[in-house]
């Protein structure tokens, strides 16, 4: 045994799965001066030194690590298909090359038909337009915003109608669902101008229809007064809300007894209507940014 540990090496084969001498442990001599290798399946064997037991333990922590190196090998090339790099502080997903992104077009300006409007009368409309650019943004983000910066002055309608209330100056603005605006200026002149008197005089002085001389009417003017929870501005006839139009609210107020639906104003809405002798027939309900939000019917009552 002395002759064979000096002129032999030992060693094991470790082609496991594939030679049955290393499947089976088995302990290989091989001569000094030939090569050390397994005579089975001609792979390299590892020195196993006389009286030492072969380093399972070894083995299994190679082996081990080899696996997780292997796992990580096959690993990231799928990890990196799967997410791009990072950018911002956020990692987004990679899109295949056969997929189109699309973002939603958005408006980036937008104008208006009018910039300035001149009301000589309240009580008159001129209608605003608006246009959003680019031109092929959706329908869905063509929405337009309108509002008035004074309901005393000037009021508009979600279609950009825009009604004057009363003398002064106001701005009209257009605005996107993404905040780009224009806006008209708007002046209203003159408003409490002395209307015709009812019942005209003919060239001999005397009314007409009338069984007597002199005025047969009651003159109608154009006025501003206290109502019950706000004040009216418009036609007036024997200190009365007589014809065509406004009352603007300052507190929560029924908008009138007759209405069977017992509907209220609150403080800061306004409605725009044809009055009879003090009471609304009819008209619109507007909020405090002139937006309208439903129509008032009452009606008249004799």
């Amino acid at each position: 045994m002395a002759n064979n540990n000096l002129t032999a090496r030992k060693g094991q084969c470790i082609n496991y799965g594939n030679c049955p001498k290393a499947d089976s442990h088995e302990v290989i001599e091989v001569n000094l001066g030939d090569d050390f290798i397994c005579p089975e399946c001609e792979g390299s064997l590892i020195d196993l030194p006389q009286g030492q037991k072969f380093p399972w333990k070894i083995v299994i922590v190679i082996v081990a690590v080899l696996a997780i190196g292997a796992g990580i090998y096959f690993a990231v090339p799928f990890i990196k298909d799967k997410f791009s790099s990072t950018s911002g502080g956020e990692t987004e997903e990679s899109v295949p090359n056969d997929i189109i992104v699309t973002h939603p077009i958005t408006p980036d300006s937008i104008t208006i038909n009018k910039y300035t409007l001149l009301f000589e009368k309240v009580d008159t409309t001129e209608q605003l337009m608006a246009t959003v650019y680019p031109d092929n943004v959706p329908k869905k983000n063509k929405k337009v915003i309108w509002q008035s910066e004074d309901s005393t002055v000037a009021i508009v309608d979600t279609n950009g109608g825009v009604t004057a209330v009363g003398a002064g100056k106001a701005e009209i603005t257009a605005y996107t669902g993404n905040g780009f605006s224009a806006t008209c200026n708007v002046t209203v002149s003159g408003g409490k101008e002395e209307e015709e008197q009812v019942g005209e005089k003919e060239d001999n002085g005397k009314g007409r229809g009338t069984s007597g001389g002199g005025s047969s009417g009651t003159v109608k003017k154009h006025g501003t007064i206290s109502v019950s929870g706000g004040s009216y501005i418009g036609e007036l006839k024997n200190g009365q809300l007589h014809g065509r139009g406004t009352i603007r609210y300052t507190s929560r107020t029924l908008i009138d007894s007759r209405d069977r639906k017992q509907r209220y104003a609150e403080a800061g809405q306004s409605i725009t209507g044809d009055f009879y002798n003090g009471h609304l027939v009819q008209g619109k309900l507007f909020d405090n940014n002139g937006n309208q939000i439903e129509d008032i019917i009452v009606g008249t009552f004799k």
